[in-house]
């Protein structure tokens, strides 16, 4: 089994907050990292409530009506050569 340490920066690179999960395999998809990495941090938000929010995806019963307008837009983060 695999341990894997999730660490939050700020775009300079400053650490904002770091935690890890252990019992993970020692292969697994990027999704299911994500889904992992978002599923933790909402449960660890739920456990101790705060006024700031420092996860992926705030907490809540927030819906998108899709009738309206049925296209989601993803922005693409590409590395700077040399940055």
């Amino acid at each position: 089994m695999a341990s894997v340490t999730f660490r939050d920066e700020t775009a300079m690179g400053r650490e904002l907050g770091a935690f890890s999960l252990p019992g993970l395999p020692e292969r697994i998809s990027a999704r299911e990292l994500v889904r992992l990495r978002v599923r933790e941090a909402v449960a660890r938000h739920n456990a101790a409530p705060s006024h700031h929010f420092r996860g992926l995806v705030k907490p809540g019963d927030a819906e998108i009506d899709l009738t309206v307008d049925p296209v989601v837009s993803f922005v693409k983060l590409v590395p700077l050569v040399g940055g």
